[in-house]
């Protein structure tokens, strides 16, 4: 990991149901300046196990549901397993600032 203060981006993830697809939002911190869709979906088969201390990562903590809905431990459990197997989608990346 790099002593560096990582870059943030807020990432729209789309996952479930192809027709209606359930939307949710996470926190994803890189190393690399300009991440983008395809990036961040490599990453997320990649690293979406990663623990917070490493980079690439996915702050699964700050994942957020349509209607702010929370995911219990059980749900996101099998949420990381589906990236890792490439059957989460990426939908949008934002940069975001740390203060």
């Amino acid at each position: 990991m790099s002593d560096s203060q990582p870059f943030a981006y807020l990432v729209t993830i789309a996952f479930g149901d192809r027709e209606a697809p359930i939307l949710a939002t996470v926190v994803y911190l890189s190393d690399q300046t300009g991440e983008d869709a395809k990036s961040v979906a490599e990453a997320l088969v990649t690293n979406a196990a990663n623990s917070s201390t490493q980079r690439p990562c996915f702050q699964w903590t700050t994942l957020k549901g349509q209607d702010n809905k929370t995911f219990s431990t059980e749900e996101l459990a099998m949420l990381i397993s589906a990236a890792g197997q490439g059957r989460i989608g990426v939908a949008r990346v934002t940069p975001v600032k740390l203060n």
